[in-house]
């Protein structure tokens, strides 16, 4: 079964997001379309932070 994954974009991101050029937005939904793929993609983070991944490309 196929399960739906609904993505949420922060007021911050947004704002962030819409100043992009459209070739930087382009590979920020590449990142994200690998990220919901694979959540534990990228760099475990430790101690507070347990449980975040940070992903760079």
């Amino acid at each position: 079964m196929s399960e739906t994954v609904q993505i949420l974009q922060s007021a911050i991101f947004k704002r962030a997001y819409k100043r992009l050029h459209p070739n930087q937005k382009a590979d920020v939904d590449d990142a994200i379309a690998q990220i919901v793929v694979d959540p534990t993609l990228g760099e475990a983070k430790k101690g507070d932070l347990a449980g975040i991944f940070v992903f760079t490309t």
